[in-house]
């Protein structure tokens, strides 16, 4: 993959439901029925958890009973950006393994604007056999908070496994006219045997000697403010000076002319960032006829985006809000 890596998933269509493959990526069979319950219950009628590390689900109509899970060698997490298509108001999500319909686990809830705890997704074991090798394919179901029905799921998603990978997803709002909604998938670490686990590069790079790197990322506004077809564009900057984005394949700064090293629009951007500095966005879409030197020397927007940053700390910001001019930004330190 590129040295980005990033992958966008497609926002569920209604009524589509978790089904033999599970709805937009490579999952498995649906779970057996249950009732609702609270991260890391056991679910149904089957026999509870005997300590070995599975969960078993039970209440299965078809008569298959005591289906298991077993976490994966990996972990995730969700930063939650989403609001629901028309609204301004966002909404946490709760992340499952199945359908909650069908004797699914609820694996996280993560409130808006916020960044959940890294956990390991989890997998069908029904022989209970504890893993099937180190690239395993898996599944999650997103669902608006509290809500298990197939209007609630939002979408889908698929990955393959790489022992002590770790991924962050963020969960954004749908396009326009769309439903669901729209994730974008990072690498903070590739793991112990990357081959199939579909990176080949962390999305955070090393950060140079005597200095922090923040990727930054501002495709929760691209359908924000008046005329909302592209978003906002940002410059950061230091003191007053714009800051270069990294080469994704030198890790050396570019330059700072072109559309490509202005933030915005889907697209993420690394920078090396001073240790103590302190990093302001400056909009340059309201100012298009001015270069980086200009755009860079007054009107910031927003609070700072990283106020004395580490040397050789590694995060990312998440750029969002309605207001062009007032943005704000999640900051989330990589795992």
């Amino acid at each position: 993959m590129s040295r980005w890596n990033r992958r966008w998933a497609v926002a569920l269509l209604a009524g589509c439901s978790l089904a033999v493959t599970g709805c937009g990526g490579s999952g498995g069979p649906a779970l057996p029925a249950a009732a609702d319950a609270g991260p890391g219950a056991d679910l149904g009628a089957g026999p509870a958890g005997d300590g070995d590390g599975f969960t078993e689900f039970g209440g299965d109509p078809t008569g298959t009973s005591s289906l298991r899970t077993v976490p994966l060698d990996m972990q995730i997490r969700l930063v939650n950006l989403w609001t629901p298509a028309g609204g301004h108001t966002g909404r946490a999500v709760d992340v499952w393994v199945g359908s909650p319909r069908y004797g699914g686990k609820r694996l996280a809830t993560v409130p808006y604007g916020t960044a959940g705890a890294f956990f390991a997704p989890e997998v069908l074991d029904p022989q209970g056999q504890g893993g099937s090798g180190p690239h395993v394919p898996w599944t999650v179901a997103f669902y608006a908070s509290g809500g298990t029905s197939d209007d609630d799921l939002l979408m889908t998603q698929g990955e393959t496994s790489a022992p002590g990978q770790r991924l962050t997803f963020l969960a954004l709002p749908p396009d326009p006219g769309g439903r669901g909604m729209s994730l974008q998938v990072f690498a903070d670490r590739i793991g112990s045997d990357p081959s199939g686990g579909g990176w080949d590069r962390p999305d955070v790079p090393t950060p140079p000697a005597g200095a922090a790197v923040l990727v930054l990322n501002a495709a929760a506004t691209q359908h924000s403010g008046p005329g909302s077809g592209t978003g906002p564009t940002y410059r950061p900057g230091v003191d007053g000076r714009c800051l270069p984005a990294l080469d994704p394949d030198t890790g050396e700064p570019a330059d700072l002319d072109g559309g490509a090293a202005l933030l915005g629009g889907t697209s993420s951007l690394a920078y090396a960032v001073p240790a103590g500095a302190t990093v302001r966005l400056h909009r340059t879409d309201d100012r298009p006829d001015t270069g980086p030197d200009e755009q860079c020397g007054g009107g910031a927007v927003g609070a700072p985006v990283d106020p004395g940053p580490a040397a050789g700390s590694r995060a990312y910001g998440f750029v969002h809000g309605d207001d062009p001019a007032a943005p704000h930004v999640l900051l989330v330190p990589a795992g």
